[in-house]
């Protein structure tokens, strides 16, 4: 069972730990092309997250998915930031709090 509402609260405040105070939507998708799996749009206050429905069956993949659209969302703000290691902290930020 993937816990969409956890992982979304999450999100908001691991973003606001980085400074950056945006609304969050996830969507689900089976419309996004096969190679796609998530995209992130929007502006610094509005941010839609799509996921690929292909290749997000699990809660880690989901995790894995979010973690890496998230860390765009901070490393656009930030160019001095590696992203890699943005994106390994907030997966590991929400999974912590799915344990929690």
């Amino acid at each position: 069972m993937i816990r969409w509402l956890k992982l979304l609260n999450n999100g908001k405040l691991i973003l606001e730990s980085y400074g950056i105070k945006a609304d969050i939507e996830i969507h689900l998708s089976t419309a996004l092309p096969d190679d796609v799996r998530a995209n992130v749009q929007g502006t610094s206050i509005k941010v839609d997250i799509l996921l690929s429905a292909l290749h997000n069956k699990t809660e880690d993949d989901v995790i894995d998915s979010l973690a890496h659209e998230l860390s765009h969302i901070v490393c656009h703000g930030n160019k001095q930031l590696d992203a890699i290691v943005v994106q390994n902290d907030i997966a590991r930020k929400l999974k912590e709090a799915l344990c929690a």
